[in-house]
């Protein structure tokens, strides 16, 4: 089911439909797309650049350091880096107030440049068990054409795009840095500025 970004004076929410609010739609989703390559045509490779955001002051921080010492998750990746977080607030229902919070952390990514050298641009929290050689496998199967702008479901939940591992070719990242601004404005703010 896709789902519309609608926004009333400083507030905005995504659903199916805009009867909580007669407020402006400043997003939407595309319809689900299989895209896989026709014969002779080049495939999207399988390196993985991969990052984890840890709270340090938080139980993350101990995950993470579990995860350097035994050389997992993201460490099994191509390239990976770990960038810091911080405790967000919640919602009156129960959701972190955490986009602004990311959308900083992926102009650190852009700023980086590493993820231009990976086919694929991988997020994955620490309490998240992930083994890239399997990801590699499924990835390799989806037979994704080569500059595809594509990320991969992983829920079959409102968004069908959650969180925990986040699955992005380079194509799609590069999209999100020339265009995702337009989105940034109407965020609910976290901390720190």
């Amino acid at each position: 089911k896709s789902f519309s970004c609608y926004q009333n004076a400083d507030t905005a929410q995504c659903m199916a439909s805009a009867s909580w609010n007669a407020g402006t739609v400043i997003g939407g989703a595309r319809p689900v797309r299989k895209i896989e390559a026709g014969k002779g045509v080049t495939l999207q490779g399988t390196s993985l650049f991969c990052f984890m955001v840890v709270n340090w002051k938080s139980a993350e921080g101990a995950l993470a350091d579990n995860i350097k010492e035994k050389k997992l998750g993201i460490y099994q990746c191509d390239a990976h880096t770990i960038l810091s977080g911080w405790e967000t607030p919640k919602t009156t229902w129960a959701t972190y107030i955490n986009a602004d919070a990311f959308v900083k952390q992926w102009q650190q990514l852009k700023n980086n440049e590493l993820y231009l050298q990976h086919d694929w641009t991988v997020k994955a929290d620490a309490d998240t068990v992930f083994f890239p050689s399997i990801l590699k496998m499924h990835l390799a199967a989806l037979k994704t054409p080569q500059g595809s702008r594509v990320y991969i479901k992983n829920t079959d939940d409102k968004f069908q795009f959650k969180g925990a591992l986040e699955v992005i070719s380079r194509g799609a990242v590069q999209l999100y840095f020339e265009k995702g601004g337009a989105c940034a404005g109407p965020l609910l703010k976290a901390f720190p500025k």
